[in-house]
This record gives C-alpha cells, structure tokens and sequence, in this order.
C-alpha cells in the first residue's frame, strides 16, 4: 500500500517523498475513513514523524497534539497508539543536545 511505501521512504531518509506520500494517503482517508478513524489518525501521527525529521517541529507539534486529541477519545488514554503519541510529543517538548 502506499502508506507502506511512505514508511519505506521515511526509513531510507526520502523526507519529502515520505511527506508527499503520507499526504495524499490522508487526503483519501479523511474522505473514505473520515478524520478519527483509526487508520487516519496513523497516517497523521506518522506524517508528524515526517514534520519532526524535516525539522518542521511547530507543524509537527501541532499535528501530534491534534492526533492526540483525537486518540484519547477513540481509543482512550491507555491505548497503545495513544501512548506512542504521547511520547512522541514528549520527545519533542525536550531540549536538543548541542555539539
């Protein structure tokens, strides 16, 4: 699938292409599955991955943060997806080590 694919690409360091694949999965899962299926709150959260290696951390932020409210409602606050956005935005809340 091409949520496969743009994992693939995330894996082997092809940000943009992740990006534009993770994009235009969630454009066809918001309409088919709608915005707080499960399956779409994966491609965002993954998608928000993305953000974060491109550097893009507001944009990241905000998209973790919005999955993350959507999570805790469908899933709840113990589920494991839920628990992995959470750490995520965690990781992303601390400071960055300098060289």
């Amino acid at each position: 699938t091409r949520h496969n694919l743009a994992r693939v690409l995330h894996d082997l360091g092809e940000l943009e292409q992740a990006r534009s694949e993770f994009e235009a999965v969630l454009a066809h899962e918001r309409v088919v599955l709608g915005d707080t299926h499960p399956g779409t709150l994966t491609t965002r959260h993954n998608l928000a991955r993305v953000l974060h290696d491109l550097g893009e951390l507001e944009q990241a932020r905000s998209e973790f943060e919005a999955v993350l409210a959507h999570e805790r409602v469908v899933l709840g606050d113990t589920h494991p997806s839920t628990l992995s956005t959470r750490h995520n935005l965690a990781a992303l809340q601390q400071p960055r080590a300098v060289d």
